[in-house]
């Protein structure tokens, strides 16, 4: 048995819901749970490969699954003037919090793993979500809205043009969003000690957005002492999602191959080192 539902997160608004792929508890256990968040660059409809997909491949691992759907520009911009994305982001965090018993999950390990702009959602979920301007909009307070956990896939970090895909943010921001704001949303900017721990892999011969960035990330998370692991593959283009053949075929570099254990690689990571029990 699996419950697979769909949940609006804003009523009156298609483009923020959250799709639900959970089982029951095993042997008595609740799950822990992963919160899939698609990229597209705040731009386009969220990625189909990078949805559904990885929840399967999660939901397989032992977890419930949850997909984020939400508002792409240009309605990226909340009535206070934040994120949007985020404000969904969060109310998704909190809905399955609230809702731990009905979709036997264990409320306390929660995990998100976000691609490109999806990755760039999961950074600044990881990093802001006790700001108050964050949690008055999203209506949550505490920790209702914190993860336990980040994967970083090919994620969009930083408005610094050498490290960053500008097209994500000026969806998200506006072209004339003033500097201050750009920095506010850079997630390298706003680590602190109330960051999560964080799982960030990313392609050397990424052509959209800039491996620098992953290497940025790390080195704010060193500063600030968060545990991390990092994976820099020497190969493979932007938008690789579970790297399956099933997906990309011949189109797939075979330096890039080896790339496809980023998955594996996560479920050992948030067993061994972040404490999740699968």
């Amino acid at each position: 048995m699996m419950l697979n539902e769909k949940i609006t997160l804003i009523e009156g608004r298609e483009d923020a819901y959250l799709e639900v792929y959970a089982r029951p508890q095993h042997m008595g256990k609740k799950r822990p749970a992963m919160l899939v968040i698609p990229g597209g660059g705040y731009g386009t409809v969220c990625s189909d490969r990078e949805g559904e997909p990885i929840a399967l491949l999660y939901l397989a691992e032992g977890y419930n699954a949850f997909v984020l759907h939400y508002p792409v520009a240009p309605n990226c911009v909340s009535e206070g003037g934040e994120s949007l994305p985020l404000i969904v982001a969060s109310k998704a965090v909190a809905h399955i919090k609230r809702n731990a018993e009905r979709y036997w999950v264990n409320p306390d390990q929660i995990a998100a793993v976000g691609f490109s702009a999806g990755g760039h959602l999961v950074g600044t979920l990881a990093t802001m979500w006790h700001y108050d301007c964050i949690q008055r909009e999203a209506g949550v307070s505490g920790e209702e809205n914190r993860i336990a956990a980040a994967i970083m896939s090919y994620a969009v970090i930083s408005a610094d043009p050498e490290l960053s895909h500008g097209g994500s943010f000026r969806n998200l921001l506006g072209a004339d969003a003033p500097k201050e704001k750009l920095d506010f949303y850079s997630v390298e900017k706003q680590v602190s000690d109330k960051t999560c721990p964080m799982f960030i892999w990313h392609t050397v011969t990424d052509q959209l957005v800039p491996v620098r960035g992953a290497l940025a990330l790390a080195d704010a998370l060193t500063k600030a002492k968060v545990s991390y692991e990092l994976h820099i593959y020497p190969e493979g283009y932007h938008g690789l999602a579970s790297c399956r053949s099933d997906e990309f075929g011949s189109d797939v570099p075979a330096a890039a191959h080896h790339a496809i254990g980023w998955t594996d690689a996560s479920v050992k990571w948030l067993h061994e080192c972040v404490g999740f029990e699968g």
